[in-house]
């Protein structure tokens, strides 16, 4: 904050949250024990994540050197950490092993290490393309690594759950048709396979229905029920932990300039990012 006229808010305080793509911005603010909630009119009608910004103290999970990491990870850390969360509290919805598609995706091998911090986790195994699975692999965090084309190989025989980074319908399909006896639950998450994707019911899909997982509205229910400050506390501590790897995970790039964003973007949309990058950009 440069300027504020808000009492508990003063120049030089840290915040996290959605910002922007500027120099400046003005909000207004309405704090709270966790930092402070944007109140403008224009904004009400957003998921209130968007509105919520945490003070970047280390008691939230925000460590001096660790900006680029909670730039680039943390967002996606959060959802994965609530995917883990909730799964746990069904009981993995009585599954043996977890699938994940686009499993050199950030939000799902940070999913995977998040499941991984609760007693007694199912296997996880990580679906990805053939190009990917020697990074994959090397993440550490899943049991097992398929491509994509031998997703015959899924196991058959014992409770499976499939969350769904990927949302191509191809591989969706081709999942519940494999493991549908013993498929429990089919949740999509995102859509990194963008060009092939499809959040559509999965009528006609064998086994369950696929249900999608809005990471707001499961982040508004668990702060709701532990409170904006416990909950805060609760995935920055969990953060905290997840953070010292992702020096290891991923090599931090700085670009600059309005270009060099609208290149990098572009490489997203065509399927060119690399895994192991993680950029950060100043405009």
């Amino acid at each position: 904050m440069s300027v504020s006229g808000v009492d508990g808010i003063v120049p030089g305080d840290r915040f996290y949250g959605y910002w922007p793509m500027s120099s400046y911005v003005t909000l207004r603010a309405s704090p709270n024990r966790a930092g402070f909630v944007e109140s403008s009119a224009a904004r009400a009608p957003l998921p209130s994540v968007y509105n919520h910004y945490l003070r970047a103290v280390p008691e939230a999970g925000f460590e001096p050197g660790q900006d680029d990491a909670s730039m680039i990870m943390r967002p996606l850390f959060t959802t994965a950490w609530l995917i883990a969360d909730q799964l746990g509290a069904n009981g993995w919805h009585g599954a043996e092993a977890v699938v994940l598609a686009s499993a050199s995706s950030k939000t799902a091998y940070a999913t995977a290490w998040a499941i991984r911090e609760h007693d007694d986790p199912p296997t996880l195994i990580g679906l990805t393309a053939a190009a990917n699975v020697e990074f994959t692999e090397g993440l550490g965090v899943y049991d097992d690594v398929l491509t994509y084309d031998n997703i015959g190989a899924l196991p058959a025989d014992r409770g499976v759950v499939l969350i769904d980074m990927a949302g191509n319908a191809d591989v969706r399909r081709q999942v519940h048709e494999v493991t549908h006896r013993v498929l429990r639950a089919s949740i999509m998450v995102g859509a990194t396979h963008w060009e092939g994707a499809t959040f559509g019911a999965g009528d006609g899909l064998p086994g369950p229905r696929p249900e999608l997982f809005s990471a707001p509205t499961v982040g508004q229910e668990r702060a709701a029920a532990l409170g904006p400050a416990a909950f805060a506390q609760r995935v920055g501590a969990a953060w905290l932990a997840f953070a010292d790897r992702v020096p290891k995970l991923i090599k931090i790039e700085h670009l600059t300039g309005a270009d060099a964003l609208a290149t990098a973007y572009t490489g997203f949309v065509e399927g060119k990012a690399d895994p192991r990058k993680g950029l950060v950009f100043a405009l």
